[in-house]
């Protein structure tokens, strides 16, 4: 037997996935079939951060938590680990980022007695999709960002931001006014999220406008 080889990043919107289990208990191993149907960040039910994640409509229930997500050449696209309460086939996996994230951290940075798990951007931010508040800050029509309206005290950004910056870049990324950047092939996720795939301690380049 080989080892499943995880993949560099997320799946594609569209692609298959199976999911493999033992949902409800049982004594053979389930495998269900879906399409990924949404990536972006999500709160995770176990340790309530907001993460990336995959939406699947394959089904996942009890027992599924934590088993493989597969894709249809048998490479290994993430964990399964929540479903989405009062829908129908409607599930959560771990991606790939996040996993390597967790992988990296416990086995070449500080090992897993001290790892520090995933940093939050550690600020309260505004959208800047009102005109009005435009115009307050005297912010042109090309100036895309997001107003910092606090920043934690000791937290990631402190001593760094201040209120009333404007954020307009993270890790190069351009900020859109609703307070999303692009992220790969996959569509647009929370600025926050860019936060999280750096290790605590890593430097993080951000462009503001004071």
């Amino acid at each position: 037997l080989e080892p499943a080889k995880l993949l560099e990043d997320c799946p594609l919107l569209r692609s298959v996935v199976l999911v493999a289990g033992f949902p409800v208990g049982g004594e053979e191993l389930s495998i269900t079939e879906g399409v990924v149907s949404r990536i972006e960040g999500q709160s995770y039910s176990h340790s309530q951060r907001y993460l990336l994640a995959v939406t699947v409509d394959a089904a996942i229930n009890e027992g599924n938590s934590g088993g493989p997500v597969f894709n249809d050449s048998g490479g290994l696209v993430g964990i399964a680990f929540q479903a989405l309460q009062g829908a129908e086939n409607t599930g959560h996996i771990i991606p790939p980022p996040v996993i390597k994230h967790f992988i990296k951290g416990v086995t070449t940075l500080s090992g897993p007695d001290e790892y520090k798990g995933y940093p939050a951007d550690g600020i309260k931010m505004q959208q800047l999709t009102n005109s009005c508040l435009r115009s307050y800050y005297n912010l042109s029509d090309s100036i895309r960002g997001v107003l910092v309206t606090d920043v934690f005290y000791n937290n990631t950004c402190h001593g760094i931001l201040q209120k009333n910056d404007i954020l307009t870049h993270v890790d190069g990324r351009s900020v859109a006014n609703n307070g999303t950047v692009a992220y790969g092939k996959y569509g647009r996720v929370d600025v926050s999220i860019i936060f999280t795939l750096f290790q605590c301690g890593e430097n993080i380049n951000l462009k503001i406008i004071r």
